[in-house]
């Protein structure tokens, strides 16, 4: 009662904290608790750190994916801890590859081969993974267009658009891609 009714409460907010992670059975509920009163206050390392706690035991996707760009934005914008906001977008990915939000925010972040690689890995496991025909043509279009013009691997990107005719069929944008990539070959 005291965390819901002085969020800024350091001691409490310290007890609460303990009590989730001394007792598995309480955990979900004080994480719960943790991220609403946080979410009034400043304290944004304590948000992000109850956020990742809440992650423990949240097995609904939207709820996940909801949390994981939660804390992408506050690892960005109030942190400024670009390298774990571009985890936390990944990690998103492996939870619904559809959402192009959080591929545009990854995107908008990345700034070295480092993160364009770790990119690659999760649209690849994305393109593998999903069922639906235009949507796998997407990330493998997208995954293609990264190769290409971050990574500077035509023989890699050609592949990946290769698969994109294979998921969703020959179309004329991608038929071009490719001619030019061949190009370049």
């Amino acid at each position: 009662l005291i965390l819901e009714e002085e969020p800024r409460d350091r001691a409490a907010v310290g007890a609460v904290f303990e009590i989730a992670e001394a007792d598995d059975t309480l955990a979900a509920q004080a994480a719960h608790m943790l991220v609403s009163a946080l979410s009034q206050t400043n304290h944004y390392r304590d948000w992000v750190k109850a956020l990742e706690l809440e992650l423990v035991s949240e097995v609904d996707p939207v709820s996940r994916l909801h949390a994981l760009r939660q804390i992408a934005e506050l690892e960005e914008r109030q942190l400024n801890n670009v390298p774990a906001a571009l985890d936390a977008l990944l990690r998103a990915l492996e939870v619904d590859s559809s959402v192009r939000e959080i591929h545009e925010h990854f995107m908008r972040l990345a700034s070295s081969k480092e993160d364009y690689e770790q990119y690659t890995k999760a649209l690849t496991l994305a393109c593998e993974s999903v069922a639906d025909a235009s949507l796998a043509q997407e990330l493998w279009v997208r995954l293609g267009e990264v190769l290409k013009d971050k990574l500077a691997r035509p023989g890699d990107a050609a592949d990946a658009y290769e698969k994109a005719c294979e998921a969703g069929g020959d179309q004329p944008r991608l038929l071009i891609a490719l001619e030019q990539l061949y190009t370049e070959l």
